[in-house]
């Protein structure tokens, strides 16, 4: 059956999300399973989506339109931004609110989407860019896992106490502007 037959990417989000959701409930005071219930939907539109736009990423640039790399671009930020908070909750199953997973799954995806749809609005002047896209995921990946073990907060010179997350996302937000900005001054718009 082809409902059955998974790639790479949706295999890994179901087997972190199993993984994540019997963790939360292992530690749990109560087995209601409820937390499981309410985040399954945004699990199961990530796995159509993986099994839709996965082919995308094979493809070079060329052989997509622009409507086809601007979902490619949205999926690889959401499914990095979504997968780094999955494994980051595998490392917070004594967290003392532990209920609040979901919650936590919805938020990050939702920021998932609308960095994506940012990063895809924007990467659209560099022109051909499928490997840069996948760089970025990858760095968005590790960053926002790692920013999740630094301090909560961090105070920065002249600012002051500034969120660890909300710097993460600044930053890497900045930087791709920036790395868009110096290609269209290096190089004019040629994207068909």
């Amino acid at each position: 059956m082809k409902l059955f037959q998974f790639n790479a990417y949706t295999s890994f989000i179901i087997t972190v999300f199993i993984a994540v959701a019997l963790l939360m409930e292992y530690f749990s005071k109560t087995r209601s399973f409820e937390e499981l219930m309410i985040t399954l939907p945004i699990i199961i539109i990530t796995t159509c989506w993986c099994k839709n736009a996965s082919h995308l990423i094979k493809k070079s640039d060329i052989q997509l339109s622009r409507n086809q790399i601007i979902k490619r671009d949205i999926f690889l930020i959401f499914y990095s931004f979504l997968s780094a908070d999955l494994i980051y909750l595998l490392f917070q199953y004594n967290n003392i609110d532990r209920g609040w997973w979901p919650l936590s799954v919805y938020c990050m995806s939702f920021y998932g989407v609308i960095f994506g749809a940012f990063f895809s609005a924007t990467s659209l002047f560099i022109g051909y860019h499928r490997i840069y896209s996948i760089i970025f995921s990858l760095i968005i990946f590790s960053t926002m896992l790692l920013s999740s073990f630094l301090p909560y907060k961090i105070y920065i010179f002249f600012i002051g106490e500034i969120d660890m997350y909300l710097f993460t996302i600044s930053v890497l937000a900045l930087s791709h502007l920036l790395i868009c900005f110096s290609y269209t001054i290096k190089k004019p718009y040629d994207f068909k």
